[in-house]
């Protein structure tokens, strides 16, 4: 029997740091007509049971650990009577929802999973969560993102547990290293595909940041170096043709860097090698 993809939402919330927001969730079952396998087990035990439709389910695979993905997957577990499978890396946010248990197994990048004559391919995916991990179904031009990938864009970064430099680093060397036809099915929103969103992920991350990336030099000891000026803790306003403040053009002191960069507002730069190239 052909495998297949069904799908379902529900709504609920997603809480950490103190604040809860509202939040509609992709349900992403894969199988034929005997057996499945549930990708992501939020609010709603009926709704996805109406999906899983009485087939044998093989496992439910979280994508990462916040409440919003694995609130309903020890529920969902004892009804359809299949273990919960988990980074390792995202058990601390586990517990944060589910703090009497663990658990049933974990998933563990290059881990193969086997369903009615496919394989989902897990890629650790570290970034939103630590512990994030995307499935890759090539039987089906399929990849399963969580919140590691929308439509539009990486997924959000601004939390506990999560990192900029990481997600960037995730999509760039794990997703976008597949086909640019492959569909991309997010834990939240529309889908869309790798090759529509390679284009535009510097667009995105420099409006995520609120400014404009930029090739910078270093100078240093007399030495120069390429480098991308990025996010982080130092803020520089508005940047001319080159560096602007009155002591940039003074000759660096023994043992000291001057930066020198292109065009273009900056906000929060830190020094980050030039992986992958940043246009102008």
């Amino acid at each position: 029997m052909t495998a297949r993809i069904a799908h379902t939402t529900t709504s609920g919330t997603f809480s950490l740091d103190g604040q809860t927001f509202d939040v509609d969730n992709n349900v992403w079952v894969i199988g034929d007509n005997t057996e499945c396998v549930v990708i992501d087990a939020p609010h709603d035990v009926p709704a996805i049971q109406k999906v899983v439709d009485g087939r044998r389910v093989v496992a439910i695979l979280a994508t990462h650990g916040h409440d919003d993905h694995v609130r309903a997957a020890p529920a969902l577990s004892e009804a359809v009577g299949a273990p919960v499978l988990l980074h390792p890396d995202d058990h601390v946010l586990w517990r944060i929802t589910h703090p009497g248990g663990q658990p049933d197994g974990e998933l563990r990048d290059g881990q193969e999973i086997h369903v009615t004559g496919i394989t989902l391919h897990v890629l650790h995916t570290p970034g939103h969560a630590p512990g994030a991990v995307c499935f890759d179904v090539p039987e089906l031009d399929a990849v399963f993102t969580g919140d590691t990938l929308f439509a539009g864009g990486p997924g959000a970064t601004g939390r506990s547990y999560s990192d900029f430099d990481v997600i960037l680093r995730s999509i760039s060397e794990k997703l976008f290293a597949l086909p640019d036809t492959r569909v991309v099915h997010p834990g939240h929103g529309a889908t869309t595909t790798i090759g529509t969103e390679k284009p535009h992920l510097e667009k995105q991350i420099a409006e995520t940041c609120g400014r404009l990336l930029r090739p910078a030099t270093l100078e240093l000891g007399g030495k120069s170096a390429a480098i991308v000026l990025d996010d982080a803790d130092l803020d520089l306003a508005e940047i001319g043709q080159s560096a602007t403040s009155p002591s940039a053009s003074a000759p660096p002191r023994p043992g000291s860097a001057r930066l020198g960069y292109g065009p273009g507002r900056v906000r929060h730069p830190h020094l980050r090698r030039q992986e992958p190239e940043v246009p102008a």
